[in-house]
């Protein structure tokens, strides 16, 4: 799904819940009204929690796809990067990414079947051209993708 679906369908459920929320303290409070003395029972507790929960469901996919939209954008411009990239380089960039964004380097060479010089050349290309970090980790460098700006 667009992530402008989601923040319509984010809206549509705001809308709803609005209106089911009017309708049912309507309904309420004209209950009330009938009889005053009673004790409030747990139906109406229990709407307005379901009410409260699609609200917050409603406001969780309008902003949440808006910072979706932000990681697009940014992946946009590393898209842009990753086509300027050759074969090699390309292929290392995905298991990076595929790695959810860090990898050890000598885990990345190993199931590449790259030799550490070959793994290390290409890394400083992705590198310079700001895609990758190395960070020293002990004995080991750990790889990480860059937001590229």
């Amino acid at each position: 799904m667009k992530i402008m679906d989601f923040r319509k369908i984010g809206i549509v459920i705001l809308v709803i819940s609005s209106i089911l929320f009017y309708s049912f303290f309507s309904f309420n409070s004209k209950a009330i009204r009938l009889q005053p003395n009673s004790e409030i029972s747990f139906e109406p507790l229990l709407g307005y929690a379901s009410i409260g929960a699609l609200v917050i469901l409603s406001f969780y996919l309008v902003f949440a796809s808006q910072k979706n939209n932000k990681i697009n954008l940014e992946n946009s411009k590393v898209q842009r990067a990753i086509k300027d990239l050759d074969g090699e380089e390309r292929n290392v960039y995905m298991q990076i990414v595929n790695y959810d964004g860090f990898i050890f380097q000598n885990e990345l060479a190993e199931k590449m079947g790259l030799t550490k010089v070959k793994a290390t050349r290409l890394l400083d290309k992705l590198e310079g051209k700001g895609l990758v970090e190395r960070r020293r980790r002990g004995m080991n460098n750990i790889i990480i993708l860059r937001n590229s700006s």
